[in-house]
């Protein structure tokens, strides 16, 4: 009996999990796609400033699934040092918000 109940737990902590992350995803794609530019062909077209603002709406959204499904913040640790600072200066120069 005590098998069965662990596994009943578990199988619904997967499913919840699941649901949270499969939410996300759906929230994610539509982000995508108020970022994304087609022609007039119906091609997507990126530019460097479209690169930029799809891998900053898939890095925010990231944060936040982790945040929402785990409870967990992520962290961004950068070196040290002037590597470090160059990394840094560089990343918001590109317009990039860690």
């Amino acid at each position: 009996m005590q098998t069965n109940e662990v596994t009943r737990r578990s199988f619904k902590d997967v499913l919840s999990g699941a649901e949270c992350y499969l939410g996300n995803l759906e929230e994610l794609a539509g982000e995508l796609d108020e970022v994304l530019v087609e022609d007039e062909e119906g091609q997507i077209v990126l530019t460097f400033d479209g690169v930029k603002s799809v891998v900053q709406v898939v890095w925010d959204k990231v944060k936040e699934t982790v945040l929402e499904c785990q409870g967990k913040e992520i962290v961004v640790k950068l070196p040290e040092g002037l590597v470090g600072n160059l990394l840094a200066a560089t990343l918001q120069l590109l317009g990039f918000k860690l």
